[in-house]
């Protein structure tokens, strides 16, 4: 039995799923050159932001977008044990009631 013909509503459908299919296409090619762009200059949580048609247009905008933010603070192990160890006594000073004189370093 043959295929009964399409309506012409189910061939508009049709065509109208191609083309959305057909230009979403170069822009999940550019969202993919973003985030690797992004990526390659340490800034992927800003891939959305950068603006170019190029590779070139978008690093250069990655690199502006990059300067502009500030350094991250580095923290070295001793720094963040000095850290945890201030912490710890200062938990135990206030479970305990302690003050500056009545607390003894070791």
């Amino acid at each position: 039995m043959a295929e009964p013909t399409r309506t012409i509503e189910e061939q508009l459908r049709a065509l109208v799923r191609n083309e959305r299919e057909r230009l979403s296409v170069p822009e999940n090619a550019a969202d993919d050159l973003r985030m690797r762009v992004a990526t390659a200059k340490g800034i992927p949580q800003l891939a959305d932001r950068l603006r170019g048609e190029t590779q070139a247009e978008l690093e250069a905008d990655a690199d502006k977008l990059a300067g502009a933010l500030p350094e991250p603070q580095k923290t070295t192990i001793d720094q963040a044990l000095r850290q945890e160890h201030r912490q710890q006594e200062q938990e135990l000073r206030s479970r305990y009631g302690l003050t500056g004189k009545d607390w003894i370093r070791g």
